[in-house]
């Protein structure tokens, strides 16, 4: 192999966590597991036409909200679609719970949907709360205020009856983070590699997260996918910077967030060499990962970016620890040691994925020097069968 002595391995890498390509096509079954995945969508409409649902479900987490709605009588929050044969119409979830195989598909009730996002939204939280008091599926105890954006189809009859919305963005409604895997809805990151030198003789800043107590662990599958190492309980290498994209906020806007609160880079320098490489997209198996639930699958967009630092320049600035609650260490390595770290799965998974985009966009990885390079270039760009953003600013 390049570089190294190492035999090449690196698909098993990209693809060790990853649910097969082909699940694009047919999302209706978890792969891994067997079990049957029930599309959440914002209306019925959607759902009859065959558009991509804004998430999906397993028969766990279909049952807990079904149980949760069942608590709630006075209230008109969800809807579902049976299996039976009848008028297309909503059902009130009340008489289903035990029947959780006759579902179809799941959605907000219409009055829910009628009051546009904000009511969706709150209805996320509220049983996010619930079920966190609840201490259901591992859901961290110490309260999220992050939320994210969910999107939905931009031919969704959501946007068709509310025309003040714009639907550029196709944000359907915002939910907190930390469940978000559980909905099985598409998560947004975006990822910076910082770099000095050119080809085989460049070296990247590379970054190690902290190590939290396992009993402070925070339950934020997403994050693992982002390329955070805290959710793997720290000690992890990850990229020089990066994070999910929070509700409100824009992908370069949160790179430069991202970049400042954890490597110290000043926004105004950074954006003036700031590149932005494309994305990466892939459907992430992380049943057992740091979580107690184990049945998810994770839709996964990451957006990449690079900069190349020079240190001959005058104002020359280099990745620093900001926060040592955050950041352990930041550390500029060669590539021979880089990939025998990512061998060693020392690297968290979604940062591997974004290094070994970064090899290739490079030059690095080239179809001389690794068997799998056409295998490599598609594993981590897949249509996800869920909606997702289709403009960030």
């Amino acid at each position: 192999m390049y570089l190294t002595s190492e035999p090449s391995g690196l698909l098993q890498l990209v693809t060790s966590f990853m649910i097969p390509r082909s699940h694009s096509t047919d999302p209706r079954v978890h792969p891994a597991t067997g079990e049957r995945l029930i599309p959440f969508h914002l209306t019925l409409e959607d759902h009859i036409l065959n558009l991509k649902p804004v998430g999906l479900l397993t028969p766990a987490v279909l049952t807990a909200i079904l149980t949760y709605a069942a608590g709630r009588p006075d209230r008109r929050e969800w809807a579902f679609r049976p299996f039976a044969e009848r008028p297309f119409s909503a059902v009130e979830v009340g008489s289903v719970i035990g029947k959780v195989d006759g579902v179809q598909c799941l959605t907000f009730h219409p009055e829910v949907v009628a009051g546009g996002g904000e009511a969706m939204s709150n209805v996320m939280r509220e049983m996010k709360t619930a079920w966190r008091v609840e201490g259901l599926f591992g859901l961290s105890p110490v309260p999220c205020w992050e939320d994210c954006q969910v999107h939905a189809d931009p031919l969704s009859s959501f946007f068709a009856d509310h025309p003040n919305k714009q639907r550029k963005d196709n944000v359907a409604f915002c939910m907190p983070r930390q469940p978000t895997s559980l909905f099985g809805v598409s998560i947004l990151g975006a990822h910076l590699i910082a770099y000095e030198g050119e080809g085989v003789d460049m070296k990247i800043w590379i970054q190690r997260g902290v190590r939290l107590s396992t009993t402070i662990r925070l339950r934020w599958t997403a994050y693992v996918l982002l390329g955070r190492p805290k959710a793997l309980g720290g000690g992890s290498l990850t990229l020089t910077a990066g994070g999910g994209i929070s509700a409100g906020m824009g992908v370069r806007e949160t790179l430069l967030a991202e970049a400042s609160e954890e490597a110290g880079l000043d926004p105004f320098y950074l954006g003036a060499r700031l590149r932005c490489c494309g994305a990466l997209s892939f459907m992430a198996d992380v049943r057992g990962v740091a979580v107690v639930f184990e049945t998810e699958c994770v839709p996964s967009q990451l957006y990449t970016f690079e900069v190349k630092l020079d240190p001959t320049e005058a104002d020359y600035q280099h990745p620093r620890v900001v926060d040592k609650d955050e950041v352990d260490s930041f550390s500029l390595i060669g590539l021979p040691e880089l990939l025998t770290r990512l061998h060693n799965r020392e690297v968290c998974p979604g940062a591997t994925k974004v290094i070994i985009d970064f090899l290739i966009r490079h030059g690095i990885i080239t179809p001389e020097n690794e068997p799998d390079y056409l295998q490599l270039l598609w594993a981590s760009k897949v249509e996800l069968p869920v909606a997702i953003g289709t403009r960030l600013m």
